[in-house]
C-alpha cells in the first residue's frame, strides 16, 4: 500500500493561495463529486497524499489521509484478523490455568490449535489473576470481532450510498425539466444529500448562549453542547448524575444529555432521538448512518490532562443508528425557540 505524507506541500499550497486571496477546490477522488453546486477555484489535489495513519480495531477509530482510497481500508480490515488469536490466547490459558499464578508476565505452552502444535510464549499482565488474563482474551475478542464486523456493514453500506448516488447522477444529467429533477430529491436524500431547505433555521445554528434544548417524542428534555469547553460544562456542571451522557464514537462531536426522571427510566425512542442530535451536529455531519455510546453520566470522569471535551467512562452500551431525516426534521422543530425570538 501507498504512504504518502504530502501535509506539508498541501499546508504551504494552501498558505500561499490565502496570501494571494485564490479560491480552491480539493480534488480527491471524485466520488462524491455530484454533491451540492459546482465549485470554482484552482485545483488542490490530495489524491497523492493517502495511507492510514492509525487504526485501533478495538475502539473502531481508524484515521487516514485524504487521498487514501478505500479498497486500502478495507485491505486494513482485512488484515485485523488478530481476534481470532486473542480468542487461541484465551483458550490456551483456559488450559494451562491451573499452572498459572498471579505475578507471572508470560507462560510458555504448546499450542494445540496449530497443525505443528509448537510451544509458544504468551505475555501476561502480572498484575492480574490466572482467570482475570483469560477473561480479559475473550471480552477482547468479543469486542474486537463485534466493532469489525460492524465496520464491515459499514463499507458495504457506503459501497451501495455510492452507487445509488452515481445513478442518481446520471439521471438527474438525462432529466428533461424542472419537475423530474425535483422528483429524485427523494432519493438523493436517502442516499445522504441535503438541500438548503433541509438546513436548520439560523435561530437553530445560533453559537452563542447555553446547551441546545430539544424536546423528545416522548416529552424528554435532550440536552447538546456547542462546543469543547461547553461539552465539560453540560457534562460535568448541568448533568445529574443519573441522566444519560451520549457521544458519537470515533468522531467529534457534542456530549448530549437525556434528563432522567426519579422515578423511571428513559424509553427506547428518546434515546434514538437523542442519538440522531449527538450524529447530526458531529463531525459526521450528514452521514445516514453511526455507532452512539452512552452511559449514565456518574459513569462519565474527566481526562486528567485532557482537553475540556475529553472523557473517560465505563459501564457504557451503543446504538448502532440509521438517520431518519423525518425524525431529525422533528427534532430540530421541537426546540422552544424553533419558531424564532
Amino acid at each position: 500500500m501507498a504512504d504518502t505524507d504530502q501535509t506539508e506541500a498541501l499546508r504551504a499550497r494552501v498558505a500561499a493561495a490565502a496570501e494571494q486571496g485564490e479560491p480552491l477546490s480539493i480534488v480527491g477522488g471524485g466520488s462524491k463529486r455530484f454533491y451540492g453546486a459546482p465549485v470554482q477555484g484552482s485545483a488542490l489535489d490530495v489524491s497523492g497524499h493517502r495511507g492510514i495513519i492509525s487504526y485501533e480495531p478495538t475502539e473502531l477509530v481508524l484515521t487516514a489521509r485524504a487521498g487514501t482510497p478505500i479498497t486500502e481500508i478495507e485491505d486494513a480490515l482485512d488484515e485485523a484478523e488478530d481476534a481470532e488469536d486473542i480468542r487461541r490466547k484465551g483458550e490456551l490459558l483456559k488450559i494451562a490455568l491451573s499452572r498459572l499464578e498471579k505475578g507471572q508476565r508470560e507462560v510458555t505452552v504448546q499450542d494445540f490449535f496449530s497443525a505443528e502444535q509448537e510451544t509458544v510464549t504468551l505475555q501476561l499482565d502480572p498484575s492480574l489473576t490466572p482467570e482475570q488474563n483469560m477473561k480479559e482474551c475473550f471480552e477482547k475478542y468479543k469486542k474486537l470481532k463485534r466493532r469489525r464486523d460492524t465496520l464491515r456493514k459499514r463499507l458495504r453500506h457506503t459501497k451501495n450510498r455510492l452507487r445509488a448516488a452515481r445513478e442518481l447522477q446520471t439521471r438527474a444529467a438525462n432529466a428533461e425539466n424542472r419537475k423530474k429533477l425535483e422528483a429524485l430529491k427523494h432519493k438523493a436524500r436517502e442516499v445522504g444529500a441535503t438541500f438548503p431547505e433541509d438546513r436548520p433555521t439560523p435561530q437553530q445554528q445560533e453559537s452563542k448562549g447555553g446547551p441546545r434544548k430539544f424536546i423528545s417524542k416522548d416529552n424528554y428534555d435532550i440536552l447538546v453542547a456547542r462546543n469543547e469547553n461547553q461539552n465539560r460544562e453540560l457534562t460535568f456542571t448541568i448533568a445529574r448524575g443519573n441522566d444519560y451522557w451520549m457521544h458519537v464514537m470515533g468522531h467529534p462531536g457534542p456530549h448530549v444529555i437525556i434528563r432522567k426522571p426519579k422515578d423511571g427510566d428513559v424509553p427506547r425512542s428518546t434515546m434514538l432521538d437523542a442519538a440522531h442530535l449527538a450524529i447530526y451536529y458531529s463531525d459526521l455531519g450528514a452521514t445516514d448512518f453511526a455507532e452512539v455510546v452512552y452511559s449514565l453520566r456518574k459513569y462519565v470522569k474527566q481526562i486528567k490532562g485532557g482537553g475540556p471535551g475529553r472523557v473517560g467512562y465505563s459501564n457504557a452500551s451503543t446504538l448502532q443508528v440509521r438517520v431518519s431525516r423525518a425524525r431529525l426534521k422533528r427534532l430540530l422543530d421541537s426546540r422552544p425557540d424553533s419558531r424564532g425570538g
